[in-house]
């Protein structure tokens, strides 16, 4: 998995300047709770236009999982520039997350496993408690929705977090 890892990064010409990766957000809703985690196209624009604008030689890439084709292709469209990585199982997954300097995401599975490499992590919350799912130890930064919807957080909370940080 980190063999594959290095080729794509590799492959993205990502291997010796560290990368940015984002995770939009499960495209479909919990089924259980009907809690969406996705962060909407237009927001992630503004931060991926504010990280190449600010750190032009630190790519950004986005992980395109098997139902998020539709998300990733409205990402392309506003950010050209952006890079993808498509990760096929979750050891992969792990090896590509575990590369990234900064891991941007939304509660889900990806943030998980982000924390579990020790990559350096800010994830977005909607009305999911971070503090039971995110440690304490300064490497997780969570983002809570005032309103309870990922969607309403504004892009400038995650900027600010991310050159605070």
């Amino acid at each position: 998995d980190i063999d594959w890892a290095e080729a794509e990064q590799q492959r993205l010409g990502i291997k010796d300047s560290g990368y940015v990766l984002i995770h939009g957000g499960e495209t479909k809703p919990d089924p259980k709770s009907g809690i969406d985690r996705i962060y909407p196209v237009k927001q992630w624009q503004q931060i991926v236009k504010d990280l190449q604008t600010r750190q032009p030689n630190i790519p950004v890439a986005v992980i395109k999982g098997p139902d998020d084709a539709e998300f990733i292709e409205s990402l392309l469209t506003l950010c050209p520039t952006l890079l993808v990585i498509s990760p096929t199982d979750i050891g992969k997954l792990a090896a590509t997350i575990a590369g990234a300097n900064l891991m941007l995401c939304t509660n889900s599975g990806p943030m998980h496993l982000a924390v579990a490499v020790g990559t350096y992590t800010i994830a977005l919350f909607g009305p999911s408690d971070p503090a039971k799912l995110l440690p304490d130890n300064g490497r997780a930064i969570a983002i809570k929705s005032r309103t309870g919807k990922i969607a309403d957080i504004p892009p400038s909370d995650i900027l600010e977090k991310i050159w605070k940080g």
